[in-house]
């Protein structure tokens, strides 16, 4: 059985009648399973307790109860992980929209000489787009190769998931690549909508 939480191994367990038990153990467990509400039994088990023996502490729980104590501390760090792995794609999307806004607005004149000697509006995006998967792809190499470098410490902190999860790594992949793109929308689009004479006159 899982003895020490669900994310453990199972080991043997020996079960076996209290009375022929070879030492007296300082704690005693008793399941009750019940199709009504557990607090409703309450009373009536702390009863039955004290009729039996008026000194003995009683403590109620429930197994979902006990289920997610033993996992609390797993589910705090999954909830860390998560925190900051949605800060680090958030900041990871701000920067960049601010590199594309700078390379926008530093090669205004070009994207309107562009513009001016035919290039469409959609061929601009693409360009911008372009600078952007690259970035993007970039970052997903360096992430990954860290990921798998650190591997065996990410290991001991999953739980019927391998460090080393392919598909894991696709969905991250591509959930960074959507991000990128959509960050990448707004320089785009300003870039598309650059005016060619005036973009000639500044320069």
């Amino acid at each position: 059985v899982r003895q020490d939480s669900p994310g453990s191994s199972p080991g043997p367990e020996l079960y076996m009648p209290i009375e022929q038990h070879p030492y007296y153990g300082n704690e005693l467990q008793v399941i009750l399973r019940t199709a009504v509400p557990p607090p409703n039994l309450t009373g009536a088990a702390r009863a039955i307790s004290n009729r039996l023996n008026p000194d003995m502490a009683v403590k109620f729980t429930t197994i979902a109860g006990m289920i997610s104590n033993s996992i609390a501390a797993p589910r705090f760090r999954s909830f860390l992980g998560l925190t900051f792995a949605l800060l680090a794609l958030a900041m990871a999307a701000a920067g960049i929209f601010g590199v594309l806004s700078y390379v926008v607005n530093q090669r205004t004149a070009e994207l309107g000489l562009r513009m001016a000697l035919g290039a469409s509006a959609r061929s601009v995006v693409r360009m911008v787009l372009s600078r952007a998967m690259r970035l993007a792809l970039a970052g997903i190499a360096i992430g990954c190769s860290l990921a798998l470098a650190l591997s065996r410490v990410v290991a001991a902190m999953l739980f019927g998931l391998a460090a080393s999860d392919a598909e894991t790594y696709a969905m991250v992949a591509g959930c960074v690549a959507a991000i990128t793109l959509l960050a990448a929308l707004g320089p785009a689009w300003r870039a598309s909508r650059i005016d060619p004479m005036k973009a000639l006159r500044q320069e």
